[in-house]
């Protein structure tokens, strides 16, 4: 099976693969670029008829490989991809947390401007109480002046005759 559902095609695209080297088997031998091959390797012959062995089993020995190379590759892969999820679903919870602190210190704020704006009108109310008894203050206070105004004479006239009365009294006895 390979990787990821894909057909393999790294080798048939003539790109080397980052494996290493099978034991027994010989050295690629086209560089990726088209350039000849390094010193020290040579290019491979096919087998003589007369040496006594199948092809066959080589290949199978190499298909098996292969197949434990990707086994060990996807149980990497599965590995690291439930690693990548548990971290995803961390920053999910957090996230949900966040948002959920965010919205209660919504409501918060919306609470406390809905408080703030009927303090305000109190406030503001208890205000305009106090101006309009401070007014009514006022009208009284002008009101007992003009009162003042017109008996205060008379008062002051009565208690100056009261005054000589008492004056012609006392001397009397």
């Amino acid at each position: 099976m390979a990787l990821f559902g894909k057909p393999e095609q790294n080798q048939m695209q003539g790109g080397q693969q980052d494996l290493p080297p099978m034991p027994g088997a010989a050295p690629m031998q086209q560089h990726p670029m088209g350039m000849p091959p390094q010193q020290g390797y040579s290019q491979p012959q096919p087998p003589a008829m007369d040496q006594g062995y199948d092809q066959q089993p080589a290949a199978e020995d190499n298909n098996g490989t292969e197949e434990r190379i990707e086994e060990v590759a996807e149980a990497i892969i599965d590995e690291k991809w439930n690693e990548l999820l548990k971290d995803i679903n961390k920053m999910i919870e957090w996230k949900e947390k966040t948002e959920s602190r965010l919205t209660i210190i919504e409501q918060n704020i919306q609470n406390l401007k809905s408080s703030f704006e009927s303090l305000h009108k109190g406030v503001l109310g208890k205000i305009s109480e106090y101006d309009q008894n401070l007014q009514e203050v006022g009208t009284d206070i002008k009101a007992m002046e003009k009162v003042f105004q017109k008996i205060l004479p008379s008062f002051t006239e009565n208690v100056n005759k009261l005054a000589r009365i008492t004056g012609t009294v006392s001397k009397k006895k």
